[in-house]
This record gives C-alpha cells, structure tokens and sequence, in this order.
C-alpha cells in the first residue's frame, strides 16, 4: 500500500491516479486496504473536483469505501467516508441554491460526528456544518456548529502547549548530558 502512496504523490493526472488505484484494488486481497484505495480515489475526485461528472465518481467511491469499512467495523474510516460525501454534497450545492443537496450535506457531517473519533476532523466538519446551517438560516445551529469547532481547537492547541513544554523540559534537563550510541 505505502508503494501505491508514493507513486500517486508525484501524478498530478486525475485519470492516471485513479488507474493505479483501480489496478491496486484488484491486486489486494487485504478488505481495508481495498477501502482505503476507494476513499482514496473519492478523494481524489474531490480533489481534482471541476464539474458533475468528477462528484458522482467520488461518490461512487465514498460509498464503496463506506461499505467495506463499515463491513469490518472501522469507524474511523466511516467517518472519513461520511465527511467526504458531505463535502461533495456541499460543493456541488453550493454554487446552486440546491436545498435537498444542503439537507443531505448537513445529514453525512452529522453522521459523521457522531463516529468521528479525529479532533482535527470534528473541527473541519462542524465548521462546514456551520456554514450549511448559515446558509439555511438556522443562525443558532451555526452558532454551536463553530463554537464547537473553536472549543475542539482550544483543546488540541492546549494538548500540544502541554506537549512541547514536557519536551522543553526534557531539553533542559538533558542539555548537559552527552548522547552516545
């Protein structure tokens, strides 16, 4: 799988990433490897996101990826899928006032934040829930959406304040030791 990754990171083509993703699919026997390479390609879709046709792809393969994970009981990678069909239908509702696409973006974020076990992706997804509520004009639910967001940010930036002042305690304490191997 690392292999894959690394040949991906330096195509800048949608089509070929998607070929080599298909092509690693079939080759795996591994189920969570074969979910990954389906959310990675509806990633990528999303990435390379330019009209109707790349959105239904990358839903394709948010679904397939939901499927399997959700066969072997990763919530992890549920979220993941969940916030990634929310993303799609948020873009592609939001150049049109596409209400039920709104309705079905608001459902995929809550879904996943329900599972969502990533602080760093409760953040982006209430903020996106936030603006889905800001354009319905539900100003309260967009107002709680973000404070939440900022509430799970205070939190991480605080856990890594703590973090780098245990290590610049241990800086300081070994600074006068030597190291040798």
């Amino acid at each position: 799988m690392r292999r894959t990754e690394d040949i991906v990171s330096r195509i800048r083509n949608f089509d070929e990433i998607i070929e080599i993703y298909k092509k690693a699919i079939n080759k795996t026997p591994n189920k969570k490897d074969k979910a990954t390479y389906f959310k990675l390609m509806g990633f990528t879709c999303l990435d390379f996101y330019n009209n109707l046709k790349s959105a239904k792809e990358a839903k394709k393969y948010y679904t397939k990826a939901l499927n399997l994970f959700g066969e072997m009981g990763d919530k992890a990678g549920k979220s993941a899928c969940y916030s990634g069909l929310g993303k799609i239908e948020y873009l592609v509702s939001f150049g049109t006032p596409n209400l039920d696409g709104l309705k079905k973006a608001e459902k995929y974020f809550k879904l996943s934040l329900e599972i969502d076990v990533d602080p760093a992706s409760n953040i982006h997804n209430n903020v996106l829930l936030g603006d889905i509520y800001k354009i319905l004009g539900k100003l309260n639910e967009a107002n709680n959406c973000y404070r939440m967001a900022l509430k799970i940010n205070e939190k991480l930036s605080e856990v890594a304040d703590n973090k780098v002042k245990d290590e610049k305690g241990f800086i300081n304490k070994t600074s006068n030791t030597s190291c040798t191997l």
